[in-house]
């Protein structure tokens, strides 16, 4: 149990010392996830609910899913960016975005957060 505290304690001071975007990137995180497919089975529409913990508000966030078959073979990949604003320390839902091209085949995905900028970036 100390041992724990002490990894949680090393963690939470190693990303408190990374440079403003960093830190901004790892205290946002996709919450919740859905998807289905339209356009006649071949478009990703997704569902996601973004929570930002960070210390400053966020834009433009871009988001790849990857996308594997039944057999749970990696088949495909997209990447959107929101070109939104989620505030700090809050939560934001988005609702039917259009990733984008898929393959037929593809029955589980995953999607992350590959990069953000800071409202206040250029």
């Amino acid at each position: 149990m100390v041992e724990r505290k002490l990894r949680g304690a090393a963690e939470e001071a190693r990303v408190a010392s990374l440079p403003p975007i960093e830190f901004e990137t790892e205290k946002t995180d996709i919450q919740r996830f859905t998807w289905e497919k339209g356009g006649f089975g071949s478009v990703m529409l997704a569902s996601f609910t973004i929570k930002n913990d960070g210390q400053y508000d966020v834009k433009d966030i871009e988001i790849r899913c990857v996308h594997s078959a039944g057999s749970g073979t990696i088949i495909d990949e997209n990447t959107q960016t929101l070109y939104e604003i989620v505030r700090r320390h809050s939560a934001r839902n988005f609702s039917g975005v259009n990733m984008g091209f898929m393959d037929s085949q593809a029955r589980r995905s995953g999607c992350r957060i590959l990069s953000l900028k800071l409202v206040a970036d250029p």
